[in-house]
């Protein structure tokens, strides 16, 4: 009987173990998960903190020049997506709103979105097209 009693004791400690250990690790993992909330937190700080350097920087204030540098690079990379994004809509046939940033067919004369008038080769087609009989209206009553 004294066996079975020394496998009772080794059962529970083992049970006891086992249970604290994982306490502890729920426990760990409440405070990772604090910490990846803090962290995120902190992220998006340093993006507002950015935003403000940035928007100081196109106002035309006084920055440090490590500041100035980085909206430069910045303002260089934005004009960068800029020409990759209308190399992407010549590929497909778009072109962009000047003023809204919509993608449209390139043979629009206007912008779906907002109405803008757009430039290009297809929409200056599109307008001669439509002037050309009032052009040819008014060579007429020139001749007459």
């Amino acid at each position: 009987m004294a066996f079975f009693d020394g496998w009772g004791k080794k059962i529970t400690d083992t049970v006891d173990v086992v249970g604290k250990k994982t306490n502890d690790m729920v426990e760990i993992q409440k405070l990772r998960s604090q910490i990846s909330s803090l962290e995120k937190g902190i992220e998006k700080n340093y993006v507002e903190l950015g935003k403000m350097v940035f928007a100081k920087y196109q106002d035309k204030e006084a920055l440090s020049e490590s500041e100035k540098a980085l909206c430069e690079e910045i303002t260089g990379s934005a004009v960068l997506i800029e020409e990759y994004e209308n190399e992407i809509a010549d590929i497909r046939g778009m072109k962009k709103c000047p003023s809204c940033g919509a993608a449209s067919p390139a043979d629009t004369a206007y912008c779906p979105k907002c109405g803008t008038k757009l430039e290009g080769e297809e929409a200056d087609a599109q307008a001669a097209d439509a002037s050309e009989p009032e052009a040819k209206a008014a060579e007429d009553t020139e001749e007459s």
